[in-house]
């Protein structure tokens, strides 16, 4: 794991604003844009649970409305070997914008670019909520922010290696029982609708 400085909010600010014992719900931008936040040592913020970072985290639906799954390899082990329907990752220091969401789309661009080959436009983007469990060790130190990302027809992915069998599949079809938790998560917000 690199060191960098991480995007992150103290838990007792989380609290306040929100109710933890939920594991998903749906969130505007204006509510998301209140939250203060902070830049943590990354290798500080994975082993200190008083703060969790903020994790932008993507779903891909294509122009039929069915939602890019895949299997997940590389670097982060907890993760390897489970289903996974969301692409995202750390927003650290280097992903700039004047409000946190843009913060949080500078570093979901850059992750996205990464690992699937994609670039989108904010027309593209829409924010469906929150996803927070503390029963894995990626959830105990990490929140998501789930958006939803709805691909133009000429739009083609690129997917890195980290992504094995990348399949379009639609969210009723979807066995969630194989995936990882967060992905499992974010479908169930995105089939609310995520609106708030």
């Amino acid at each position: 794991m690199k060191n960098e400085k991480v995007l992150s909010v103290e838990l007792t600010r989380l609290r306040q604003s929100f109710d933890l014992s939920r594991q998903y719900w749906p969130i505007d931008v204006a509510v998301l844009n209140r939250l203060s936040y902070t830049y943590v040592d990354r290798s500080q913020a994975e082993a200190d649970f008083s703060c969790k970072q903020l994790i932008p985290y993507a779903l891909i639906f294509d122009q039929n409305g069915r939602i890019c799954t895949y299997q997940r390899h590389g670097s982060e082990l907890r993760l390897i070997g489970k289903l996974s329907a969301g692409i995202g990752g750390h927003v650290n220091d280097r992903d700039q914008g004047p409000t946190l969401y843009d913060r949080l789309l500078s570093g979901l661009r850059r992750e996205m670019r990464e690992e699937i080959g994609l670039s989108f436009r904010p027309s593209q983007i829409t924010v469906l909520g929150m996803i927070n469990e503390d029963e894995s060790a990626v959830g105990r130190c990490h929140l998501g922010i789930v958006f939803k990302v709805h691909l133009d027809v000429c739009q083609k992915l690129s997917f890195s290696r980290e992504i094995a069998n990348p399949e379009w599949q639609r969210m009723e079809q979807l066995p969630l029982e194989h995936f990882e938790l967060w992905s499992e998560l974010a479908i169930h917000l995105a089939k609310q609708g995520g609106s708030v």
